[in-house]
């Protein structure tokens, strides 16, 4: 398993566990590069 707040999103899957308790806060920055790969204007 990576380290805390590492980013796994390359592949079709993405992973990342954040430091600091129960919010997503901090996942956010994350997940939109994640998703933007997929969410596009074409």
């Amino acid at each position: 398993m990576p380290g805390l707040d590492v980013s796994l999103i390359d592949g079709d899957l993405a992973y990342r566990e954040h430091n600091g308790g129960h919010t997503d806060l901090p996942d956010w920055p994350v997940f939109i590069s994640f998703a933007d790969r997929y969410f596009t204007n074409r």
